[in-house]
């Protein structure tokens, strides 16, 4: 998120309500009927059951060759692409991507913003974090972590510390 906002994790963070929000709107959302919940790790090796999961869920049912297509056109090499496009388009028309003011400028149809995605790596927030960036997001989220199964433990709060 400190990406997408091209903030700090200080702003972004610790003084911002951003970690109790999601916590809050994980437990709205996850508590509602016809809601499919995906999660980003699985969706990125393989969408083709999250593609049909929704399909499913809103009673479509969906030809093979048309949920490859899906699959294939909101695939994350296809959303990456969609980003760079867009970034590209902004920046010839002189808008400056650097200024944090443009950080949540969007495609109007996909939504997707210029810097949606870094890189699609799994897990990439945490090779990145510093560890008292780690220590404090296992104090404030780290049993929330464990319960939604993104961790075992709250070991990786300090891994790769000297």
């Amino acid at each position: 998120m400190t990406h997408k906002l091209q903030s700090t994790f200080q702003k972004t963070v610790r003084e911002g309500p951003i970690i109790e929000w999601c916590i809050a709107a994980d437990s709205f959302w996850s508590q509602r009927p016809g809601v499919v919940e995906q999660r980003y790790e699985d969706w990125v090796l393989d969408n083709t059951p999250f593609v049909r999961s929704i399909a499913v869920t809103l009673g479509i049912d969906l030809a093979e060759t048309v949920l490859e297509q899906i699959v294939d056109e909101f695939g994350l090499q296809r959303n990456k692409a969609r980003t760079a496009k867009l970034a590209a388009s902004l920046s010839k028309k002189g808008i400056d991507l650097s200024e944090r003011r443009n950080a949540l400028l969007n495609d109007p149809d996909s939504l997707l913003h210029w810097n949606h995605i870094r890189n699609g790596d799994v897990g990439g927030c945490k090779s990145i974090a510093l560890p008292e960036e780690k220590a404090y997001l296992a104090e404030k989220c780290g049993n929330w972590l464990i319960a939604r199964g993104y961790e075992f433990d709250l070991l990786w709060a300090t891994e790769n510390i000297v």
